[in-house]
């Protein structure tokens, strides 16, 4: 594991990554540039691009630095701004670039997880990113075998006197999410239950939690549609699953969540009864 200037506190990302969790997106976005002229961390790069995102705003390129144009790269990944490929190739071949130091592996991650159709980001990309990273990200948990795990967390304790660290870890980690302490926004916690129920196996959960979801911030939204999607997959429902990504989340990419989930839900609930007959 590297070791940087980002190491022995990890503060760099807990700030700005509070803010998103809470929904003041332009705070977060300030914050991060702020952390972003003393930490070159990939993390808040990430927290820029999708606050960005979520506002739904005009993103400047604030520089010509290449965390600005990481952000703007991936804030057009997460947006589909742009039809076709050409951001994420453009991402790749920047990290390609980079593989000799420990900013790759974060921008790859970054990139695969706004540009993968997974539920969620692979433990592989997940671990090297936080394993070569110069930086502590305490949201890359979920990713740790156990017992690492648990060092993390009593490192994160011991050198984070706000706790914020440590209840980020336990918001990705802890089923149900442990919340307390944190200010999530609706959307947030709305989401963070459904991946929590996810990575819990629980899937038959997330598809009824899901049917009565309230998410409306576009990145997330689209987060719980993989959810949804791959729960289906994970119970077997083949043809209720493709049915669902081909007539509804192509179709209601601009439309009320909860309304496209009880249009997959009674062809979930049919094909469930076909299956039993």
């Amino acid at each position: 594991m590297a070791n940087g200037p980002g190491r022995p506190s990890g503060s760099s990302l807990v700030g700005p990554y509070v803010l998103y969790l809470k929904g003041d997106f332009s705070s977060a976005i300030e914050a991060a540039r702020k952390e972003l002229a003393m930490n070159a961390d990939p993390a808040l790069v990430g927290i820029i691009a999708r606050s960005a995102a979520e506002l739904q705003m005009k993103f400047d390129v604030a520089d010509q630095s290449l965390a600005s144009r990481c952000a703007a790269l991936l804030y057009r990944i997460i947006t589909r701004t742009q039809t076709g490929d050409e951001p994420y190739v453009e991402l790749i071949r920047i990290t390609f670039n980079l593989r000799f130091t420990s900013l790759s592996s974060g921008f790859v991650a970054l990139a695969q997880r706004e540009f993968t159709s997974d539920a969620l980001l692979s433990k592989e990309f997940g671990l090297s990113a936080f394993a070569l990273s110069d930086y502590l990200d305490p949201s890359a948990a979920p990713y740790l075998p156990e017992a690492a795990g648990r060092m993390f967390s009593a490192y994160l304790g011991n050198v984070d006197p706000t706790g914020d660290a440590v209840r980020i870890m336990e918001l990705s980690t802890a089923t149900p999410p442990r919340t307390s302490g944190l200010e999530l926004s609706p959307d947030h916690s709305e989401y963070w239950e459904l991946e929590s129920l996810f990575r819990s196996g629980s899937y038959q959960q997330v598809i009824d939690r899901a049917s009565e979801s309230k998410i409306e911030l576009p990145n997330l939204r689209r987060g719980a549609y993989r959810l949804y999607a791959h729960s289906l997959l994970e119970l077997g429902l083949l043809e209720t699953a493709v049915d669902y990504v081909v007539n509804t989340c192509l179709v209601c990419a601009t439309s009320g969540l909860s309304a496209c989930f009880r249009s997959a839900s009674v062809r979930s609930s049919s094909a469930k009864k076909r299956v039993s007959v």
